[in-house]
């Protein structure tokens, strides 16, 4: 944004408040609770079209991880039930575990140690979406399971309330869809191959869903699918896989972040009214 030329006299400062196998309500409630303090005066949710949606529901979430769960009525979230297996969460644990983490984020031993005790003692993969879902491509047809149906339900609610959120704040909100590995696979043939073995028919789906509810809530959205795909496929690059992925899956490697980051960036400086405001 600083070399585009065109924010010369702004100082554009860039906060990541991402936490790894946050859903989208942990989302909001984080922006709720955290934020403001801050006072952005731009919020990007960049959002999965496959986890931020599934990870919504108890009963499909691939998180891993023992998040809050809620059903949507309404247009709010209702808590639903105990947390994970239903263990109760000492705030006191809470503060201990945070402080450690903080502690041991500051030594690469500590975190190698850390390491090589997961490696040797795995902890519980509570992850019950991948039993019922294990191609992960649950979001890519209209739902028809009623947890996969609140999940949906759960995603849109927490986006109109980040909506709200940024509205009584008067912060311009924005929504990023990122893609899905075979929607941008580089090679023709190998694209078509993985949708006819994953039934897929509308790649786009998801990415159509959550353009469309954004649109109709007033939110500003920016699909970065469609694009990703002709530049994979023009320069025959994977977009994903990262040291801990396979290629063409999973998180974004070197050469993904850096095209997602010049197409958010061009889409802000084109239709940003904050960025196109003047300086007071």
């Amino acid at each position: 944004l600083r070399a585009s030329g065109q924010l010369a006299a702004h100082n554009v400062e860039v906060l990541n408040f991402g936490v790894g196998a946050y859903s989208l309500p942990a989302q909001w409630m984080m922006l709720r609770d955290d934020i403001w303090k801050y006072d952005p005066q731009i919020v990007i949710e960049a959002m999965n079209i496959y986890n931020d949606i599934v990870n919504s529901d108890r009963h499909t979430s691939v998180s891993g991880r023992p998040f809050p769960y809620f059903v949507a009525a309404n247009g709010q979230l209702i808590p639903d039930g105990p947390i994970g297996s239903g263990q109760a969460l000492s705030e006191g644990w809470l503060e201990w575990r945070n402080r450690w983490r903080d502690f041991e984020n500051r030594f690469k031993l500590l975190l190698l140690v850390e390491k090589a005790i997961r490696d040797l003692v795995p902890g519980q993969n509570w992850q019950p979406g991948l039993s019922i879902d294990p191609h992960q491509t649950s979001t890519f047809h209209p739902p028809t399971n009623p947890h996969l149906q609140n999940a949906w339900k759960v995603t849109e609610t927490a986006l109109a309330l980040m909506q709200a959120e940024c509205a009584a704040h008067h912060a311009e909100f924005w929504v990023v869809t990122t893609d899905f590995h075979f929607q941008t696979e580089p090679d023709p043939a190998v694209r078509e191959s993985d949708q006819r073995f994953l039934g897929v028919t509308d790649v786009y789906y998801p990415n159509r869903r959550i353009a469309e509810f954004c649109q109709r809530e007033g939110i500003h959205v920016f699909s970065l699918a469609p694009l990703l795909a002709d530049y994979a496929l023009a320069h025959r690059v994977a977009l994903h896989g990262f040291f801990n992925t396979p290629v063409n899956f999973g998180h974004y490697n070197e050469v993904g972040h850096a095209v997602v980051a010049d197409f958010i960036v061009g889409e802000l400086l084109q239709r940003s009214e904050r960025l196109r405001a003047p300086i007071d």
